[in-house]
């Protein structure tokens, strides 16, 4: 089965299939299914709409940002590598994962403290659904999992990257969730 005998359907269970105990302001899911939805849906719908497939130039891709995932760096999710199936931090986390409060919190004060002037472009208030919060949780909470990532993903970005082979960012996600600015 694609992901394995893993499964994690956002907070509803608060713990993984295997037992393992998640935080109430978990929010989770498996990578694969997304893959599994793409393989099962893109071709229903060209066959429904008696549509070639060669004639198809693009697919619109949405995700509610920041819905983020840690990766190799050929874009390999943690989470199914053997060694990091039973840890949560190694899963997609949802925008509306909210356990990484803590780090939300501190990451808004450093910036008030050093006068960062890309905060203000954030009102002074970066969201424990924004990414760097959560990647600094992934770090406090399970450095393991932090050192092995290689590449950040927003979800969006890495299903663009799973259907072309190509990397390639949105800057509308990057610049809303992951603090970026083309000119700074």
């Amino acid at each position: 089965a694609i992901g394995g005998n893993l499964r994690i359907r956002s907070n509803t269970q608060l713990k993984l299939a295997d037992g393992t105990p998640l935080s109430p302001d978990t929010a989770l899911q498996h990578p694969l299914d997304y893959v599994e939805v793409l393989k099962t849906v893109i071709p229903a719908v060209l066959s429904e709409g008696k549509v070639d497939p060669a004639e198809v130039v693009a697919v619109g891709i949405d995700f509610t940002t920041c819905t983020m995932l840690p990766t190799l760096e050929d874009g390999t999710p943690l989470c199914i590598l053997p060694e990091f199936e039973h840890e949560p931090q190694a899963y997609v986390k949802l925008w509306k994962h909210h356990s990484a409060v803590a780090e939300a919190e501190a990451l808004n004060r450093i910036a008030a403290e050093r006068g960062e002037p890309w905060h203000a472009r954030y009102s002074g208030a970066v969201s424990c659904e924004w990414a760097f919060p959560k990647i600094w949780e992934i770090l406090n909470r399970a450095p393991h999992v932090y050192d092995a990532t290689e590449r950040f993903y927003e979800a969006a970005d890495w299903v663009s990257l799973v259907l072309t082979g190509t990397e390639i960012h949105s800057p509308s996600f990057a610049g809303c969730k992951w603090l970026w600015n083309e000119v700074d």
